[in-house]
């Protein structure tokens, strides 16, 4: 994997020059700069006739899991200087890599990389990214990137998974309604489904929307117990499989929710 991904590296980025505000200046430069500001490591380097050589590939190849994978995301953002082609393939390649290899990882839109559960999962975590992808949505789609990152293996924190899927929804919820200042069980039952619920024609749809969002209600009661902590000395963090479900579902509601807001966008 490393190999694949340091090879890809070196051949289709490391000597590219972007102009803009650095105006000839090589990208290896930049990402060299930005990993050792990010990540506070030293990546060697020599001097030539043709100036400083940055050994980024070495770096790549040799660092810790959890570097590596952070630098994948720190490439991606410097690669955007070249061009969106050119960060968008080095999104597809790292993605195909870690496909064609059976990592557990996954690398979304945004350069993130989060834990690979199944293609279902990525593909609802995609479509999540896609929803959020307005100007209106930055401080949810920061918050929600946030969830998935912290199921990573390297620095994985189940309970910060939990209360950050909640915390994106409870942004949403209070774009769509004002009136919202914090997401319960009555925010849910009354504002957010008669709201919802205005926006269907269908008796039989309405209904059937009303019941759905009694389990997103139910949902919402059964993050409070992270979110608020719990009456022990040491709190005990949920499980892997427990903080999937949360994301899994939470990722369902959000898109819906998304979708609400943008018909009321559309109807002012």
């Amino acid at each position: 994997m490393r190999k694949r991904i340091s090879s890809y590296y070196l051949n289709n980025i490391h000597h590219e020059k972007f102009r803009a505000d650095y105006k000839d200046t090589k990208i290896d430069h930049l990402i060299y700069q930005q990993l050792e500001q990010e990540l506070g490591i030293k990546i060697s380097t020599s001097s030539s006739s043709f100036g400083i050589v940055f050994y980024t590939e070495q770096f790549l190849l040799n660092c810790e899991l959890a570097d590596f994978l952070d630098s994948l995301t720190i490439i991606y953002f410097c690669s955007k200087l070249l061009g969106k082609d050119t960060s968008k393939k080095w999104l597809d390649f790292v993605e195909r890599v870690f496909r064609e290899q059976g990592t557990e990882y996954s690398i979304d839109s945004e350069g993130d990389v989060y834990p690979y559960i199944d293609s279902e999962f990525s593909n609802s975590h995609h479509s999540t990214l896609i929803s959020l992808d307005k100007q209106r949505y930055e401080q949810a789609k920061s918050i929600y990137l946030s969830a998935y990152s912290a199921l990573r293996a390297d620095k994985q924190n189940t309970r910060t998974a939990i209360k950050d899927i909640f915390e994106s929804l409870e942004t949403v919820s209070k774009l769509i309604d004002s009136k919202i200042q914090r997401l319960g069980n009555k925010e849910v039952s009354y504002n957010l489904t008669n709201i919802c619920a205005a926006k269907i024609q269908d008796e039989d749809e309405k209904t059937f929307i009303k019941e759905i969002l009694k389990g997103f209600a139910k949902w919402v009661d059964a993050h409070h117990i992270y979110r608020h902590g719990q009456a022990k000395e040491q709190l005990t963090p949920p499980s892997l499989d427990s903080a999937i479900l949360s994301l899994s579902i939470g990722s369902a509601y959000l898109r819906y929710l998304i979708e609400i807001d943008q018909k009321i966008i559309s109807n002012q």
